[in-house]
């Protein structure tokens, strides 16, 4: 199984994190983007942002749009996954976000991701509920050598929390 680590999403975490992809979940109706994909953005000096306002990417269901990182960020790529509009987050289209990232890694060769929760956080479900079944969709894939979801402060305690209590039934226990 795929280990799961767990970092608070701020830059400095980030830049310690030296993975192959960077995977962003960017909703259609959040502007100005927030969470992982909001320090990305400052990072990058607002380049999220253009594409945003250009209409390069969107954020509407099923897109992704995969761009090779500048040396501002540790990842060699940052993939930036549609996820639609806040009312149609739904677990299934997280999982879909998830296989989604997946797939695109496959295609590299790549081994290593950092991702955001893909928009669990943003769902009006509590995320002791939801985030077991997202852990096992990224667990489900061999492909993969290694997660680390990057998470707000104020979700981490609760992030671990769900992973501690499911590393006994089965997920691989993180530091």
């Amino acid at each position: 199984m795929t280990p799961i680590d767990l970092i608070i999403a701020d830059l400095t975490a980030l830049d310690a994190q030296r993975d192959d992809l960077l995977v962003l979940g960017v909703l259609e109706d959040e502007r100005p983007l927030v969470g992982l994909a909001g320090l990305v953005d400052w990072r990058l000096c607002g380049a999220l942002s253009r594409w945003l306002v250009s209409g390069f990417a969107t954020g509407t269901w099923g897109e992704s749009v995969l761009y090779p990182s500048s040396e501002r960020l540790a990842q060699r790529a940052t993939l930036v996954l549609g996820l639609g509009t806040r009312p149609q987050l739904r677990t299934d289209r997280i999982h879909d976000a998830a296989r989604r990232a997946a797939e695109v890694m496959a295609g590299l060769g790549s081994k290593r991701m950092t991702c955001d929760l893909l928009g669990l956080d943003r769902m009006p479900t509590p995320i002791e509920s939801t985030l077991p079944g997202l852990l096992e969709v990224l667990q489900g894939f061999e492909q993969i050598e290694r997660v680390t979801l990057a998470v707000k402060p104020e979700q981490h305690e609760t992030v671990r929390s769900v992973m501690d209590r499911f590393g006994r039934r089965g997920f691989p226990q993180t530091a």
